[in-house]
């Protein structure tokens, strides 16, 4: 019978109490009191956030990311982290650049300083990727037919952190990024076009070629 009560042990505490039997349904927890419910509430908060140690949920794409994929806030006494993901962020700073272009330009302009501030303080943090973007954008002054982002870190990696000139160790204090067919007669800025050279090495090879290259085979 739907009134009928039994004996029904509480999911937190374990206790017997009276419940009515039709209120008892499968995946459903069941309390004596309201003390064990928030009880039990809170252990489960409590493990969730656990779960969640290193992880964040940005509130735009609604995904569960690393922080690392995180900006932080420098403003005190705000949450450390901002609510949208790098992504997100980069994704709406593309969008609202192509539509205030010309708006964003200006305000460049009328504030340099504040434009070589926030450089300075990015290649401080991010001196690779400085590195990167500066290479980059000097193929295309330089009217490289094809520019892609080239890791200097991969490239020592790739090629054994062994000079191709010299054929020695090289170390990141020593390091360059030679291009095979120099930037001057045509050629791309792109990983299959970069090798690993010593600083030296690089700079007494030139454009000229003065020290034959010991060119790869290029896929």
């Amino acid at each position: 019978m739907p009134g009928v009560q039994i004996l029904y042990p509480c999911d937190y505490c374990s206790v017997l109490f009276l419940i009515r039997r039709d209120r008892l349904k499968p995946g459903r927890k069941r309390y004596c009191s309201v003390p064990c419910f928030q009880a039990d509430a809170k252990k489960c908060r409590e493990q969730q956030r656990q779960a969640m140690v290193g992880l964040r949920l940005c509130t735009k794409c609604l995904e569960v990311k690393p922080e690392p994929e995180f900006y932080r806030r420098e403003e005190a006494g705000s949450p450390p982290f901002r609510s949208h993901c790098k992504s997100c962020m980069r994704a709406a700073g593309r969008a609202y650049f192509a539509q205030h272009k010309a708006q964003v330009q200006r305000w460049a302009v009328s504030n340099r300083s504040k434009v070589r501030g926030y450089k300075k303080k990015y290649g401080a943090i991010h001196p690779e990727r400085l590195r990167m973007h500066m290479a980059a954008r000097r193929a295309r002054i330089r009217n490289a037919p094809e520019v892609l982002p080239v890791n200097p870190l991969e490239i020592a990696i790739r090629d054994n952190w062994r000079c191709h000139i010299c054929g020695k160790k090289v170390t990141q204090k020593t390091w360059s990024m030679d291009h095979l067919i120099p930037l001057a007669h045509g050629g791309s800025h792109i990983p299959q076009n970069i090798a690993l050279a010593h600083f030296l090495c690089n700079a007494r090879r030139g454009v000229g070629r003065k020290i034959p290259a010991q060119l790869r085979l290029l896929a």
